[in-house]
């Protein structure tokens, strides 16, 4: 008598499971619990592995409705689609809020931000207010939840503020 061998492999969130049986046929073996392995996958059922984003560009106005926030230059381009939009006036001293990616996706970001200390600040002459400096603004937090919109890690960006809200990068990175 002929035997087929029939192999099951089932995605799941934790990996993949695999095994191997035979119908129960004259001279045939059923599935025994230790003919069944787990084999940790790389990704599950869920899809592709949250990354880390850079980007290189900030620019926009932390309190504008017509000229809100922008990130650009974002790496991981099938993620970010390489920009990434602040809803209009989305950056305030701390708070919540929710990058939305050219690529389509989003991503939720708690965060908070300091001052530093004026003999800290490396930012330059305010081009809005004359005989001013930018006044330089940390911020720091994270993805909430993590792996939030395909991005995972903490946010860190060193911003540079004018006396109307515009923003740039100090540090030349804005982390998420």
């Amino acid at each position: 008598m002929r035997r087929a061998l029939i192999s099951v492999v089932l995605a799941g969130s934790f990996g993949l499971l695999a095994a191997s049986l035979a119908p129960d046929v004259a001279g045939a073996r059923t599935l025994r619990p230790t003919d069944i392995s787990a084999t940790p996958g790389p990704t599950g059922s869920r899809g592709a592995r949250p990354v880390k984003v850079e980007c290189a560009t900030l620019s926009g106005n932390a309190a504008s409705s017509s000229n809100p926030p922008t990130i650009s230059d974002c790496n991981h381009p099938n993620v970010t689609g390489g920009v990434g939009f602040f809803p209009p006036g989305g950056l305030d001293a701390s708070g919540n809020t929710t990058v939305t990616w050219h690529s389509g996706g989003s991503t939720t970001i708690e965060y908070t931000s300091t001052v530093p200390q004026s003999k800290g600040d490396r930012c330059g002459a305010d081009p809005t207010s004359p005989g001013s400096k930018e006044t330089e603004v940390i911020l720091h937090g994270s993805v909430q939840p993590p792996g939030s919109g395909g991005v995972k890690g903490a946010v860190r960006a060193k911003i540079c503020l004018t006396s109307t809200f515009d923003m740039r990068l100090l540090s030349g990175r804005f982390d998420l």
